[in-house]
């Protein structure tokens, strides 16, 4: 086991249930003002963790592997805070070449889209999210439902794809969120999205529980993955 090993392999649902525990205590109608400061705070907290493993990933394969270490850091870091799908996708790919062997199988797909809802449906219920985000709830059940194990880890040539075409504009709404709020551009904004985004297709995946099942999804990924790499 490596020096980030711990780190990486702790289940980002961790989150959510410390998440869930800290406004398990705030009843009634106080909650509806709460709502989009309590998610967005998870949500960055998700994003900024994936993020953190990413880069520790990379640094225990360059520790391993010294061909490796030159090629991904001797001409400069180009992978920036590894908040893309892209970048992502980078950093799996580097991982599968030196795992001894394949980690994912369809079963293990099936597996993944099954926790991954079962994770967000105890998260709902353990915070008591039902108040002022029922309707969110419904939508990302409906979008959730559609789904299917050939969404992931899709293989092209030489290189595997985390997620299909029609998951990658589901992340690349997540991508977009995690810029405004992390530049707090949603504190300018009037509205952060007019009318004619309103109305197109991509504004169904602006959906929190969505993003977090997203995010999850890529964590089980790379834990699977990152387990046949360090054993």
């Amino acid at each position: 086991m490596n020096k980030h090993s711990k780190f990486i392999l702790r289940p980002s649902d961790k989150i959510l249930d410390d998440a869930a525990s800290a406004i398990i205590g705030i009843t009634g109608i106080i909650r509806v003002p709460l709502n989009e400061y309590f998610l967005q705070s998870v949500f960055l907290k998700l994003t900024g963790e994936q993020e953190q493993k990413m880069k520790c990933i990379c640094w225990d394969l360059a520790t391993d592997d010294y061909e490796y270490r030159y090629e991904r850091y001797n001409n400069g870091w180009k992978l920036g805070e590894c908040s893309t799908l892209k970048d992502k996708t980078t950093v799996y790919n580097d991982l599968c070449e030196r795992a001894p062997v394949s980690a994912i199988d369809n079963t293990l797909r099936r597996r993944i889209i099954v926790e991954t809802s079962q994770v967000i449906n105890d998260f709902y219920q353990k915070a008591r999210l039902n108040i002022g985000n029922q309707r969110a709830y419904n939508d990302f059940q409906k979008i959730y439902k559609t789904i299917k194990t050939g969404d992931i880890l899709q293989s092209n040539k030489s290189k595997v794809q985390i997620f299909s075409d029609k998951l990658n504009k589901m992340y690349d709404a997540l991508y977009k969120h995690r810029n405004r709020c992390a530049h707090n551009t949603l504190s300018y904004q009037e509205h952060p999205f007019p009318l004619i985004k309103l109305s197109a297709q991509t504004y169904q995946f602006e959906n929190y529980f969505l993003r977090f099942a997203l995010l999850i999804m890529i964590d089980k990924i790379f834990i699977e993955t990152y387990k046949h790499y360090a054993q």
